[in-house]
């Protein structure tokens, strides 16, 4: 089962969220054991309190994948975490499904489709 976390404040040292890399990294470990297979990385970028700009966030985002490599902690790359951010804010909750794996696009649209929605915020902790 793949449980994503869409919403994380996990970079080290960037906003309001982790203050350094140690507590970064015992976030994700923290995640992990409660069952996050993947964390998407969205900071306060331009909010008149934190000046992120989306180069800083891609560089401290590669840093942080590093660093959770390094400890053998799972991490998710590639994804360009502010449009999916900015597409979910504007569209609401969606399907989907984040894949590196495109080779049989129908079965994954198919897969998506039968997903059955439940109540998740029920499930949150």
């Amino acid at each position: 089962m793949v449980l994503v976390d869409i919403h994380s404040h996990i970079l080290p040292g960037i906003d309001d969220g982790s203050p350094d890399l140690d507590s970064s990294l015992g976030l994700a470990e923290a995640a992990v054991a409660d069952g996050i297979t993947h964390a998407l990385m969205t900071p306060h970028t331009l909010n008149g309190k934190y000046l992120n700009h989306k180069k800083d966030i891609i560089k401290e985002t590669a840093d942080f994948q590093k660093a959770l490599e390094e400890n053998h902690i799972p991490g998710l790359q590639g994804v360009n975490t502010r449009k999916l951010t900015k597409m979910l804010r504007q569209a609401g909750t969606m399907r989907g499904k984040i894949t590196n794996d495109i080779s049989n696009i129908d079965k994954i649209i198919e897969e998506i489709k039968n997903h059955k929605i439940s109540n998740l915020v029920e499930e949150v902790s």
